[in-house]
């Protein structure tokens, strides 16, 4: 602890008195603590106080303990050897295939695999990337002149989407036959409307042909 000259802002009576401190952090679920962050509390009043120029200094040791925290989250989540021959076979690719598809050189997967290289940050992304997005994957493949090869899940998918297209099918079949329906019922009593405004109650409309029909048995029409 370290006194500081400059009386308390609170209080006026005091002198700070400065501390350090740790915080617990996290970035996108990656946990890390930020170690040296300062403060000073009044001996008098004993508020607790971060001066302007304390905060300056602690924004400085935020954004060092941040770079340092993505850098050993990258360290610590880079594809091992196992995971990038997991995501080649998920893939269905030899490895002069996946070299073609991802670059890296014609021997670059047989070194990833044995664990004589490591793959550059922007290989690792696309292999992230093939591996959690299917349509992503696809793409690569197709640009490298691999045959995308039909998976389970995508083929379910395909399945439920037949599924959906019979049933709307049968839906619009269904909706055609209603109002096809409703036309013609709305058809037949406009047809009955007219003939009782002009008297013809001699004639009766059939909508099974679409005519008018004799409303006594012994009258036939040609």
């Amino acid at each position: 602890m370290n006194a500081d000259l400059k009386g308390c802002p609170v209080c006026g009576e005091g002198a700070l008195v400065q501390h350090i401190h740790d915080r617990d952090s996290e970035i996108d679920g990656y946990k890390f603590v930020i170690h040296g962050l300062l403060y000073s509390v009044c001996d008098h009043c004993h508020e607790r106080v971060t001066t302007p120029e304390l905060s300056r200094q602690n924004k400085k040791v935020v954004i060092e303990a941040r770079a340092n925290a993505l850098t050993e989250r990258d360290r610590e989540q880079r594809l091992t050897p196992s995971t990038i021959l997991a995501i080649r076979k998920k893939l269905r690719l030899t490895q002069s295939q996946a070299a073609r598809v991802f670059g890296g050189g014609a021997n670059a997967f047989s070194k990833y695999e044995n664990g004589d290289v490591t793959p550059s940050d922007g290989m690792e992304k696309l292999l992230r990337i093939s591996n959690e997005v299917p349509e992503a994957a696809n793409w690569l493949l197709r640009r490298g002149g691999i045959p995308v090869v039909q998976t389970s899940v995508s083929s379910a998918i395909d399945a439920k989407l037949a599924l959906h297209s019979d049933l709307l099918s049968r839906i619009n079949e269904e909706h055609f036959r209603q109002h096809f329906e409703a036309l013609v019922s709305s058809k037949a009593a406009a047809a009955r409307g007219f003939a009782r405004e002009f008297h013809h109650s001699e004639f009766l409309y059939s909508a099974a042909n679409d005519s008018f029909q004799p409303n006594r048995p012994d009258v036939m029409v040609a």
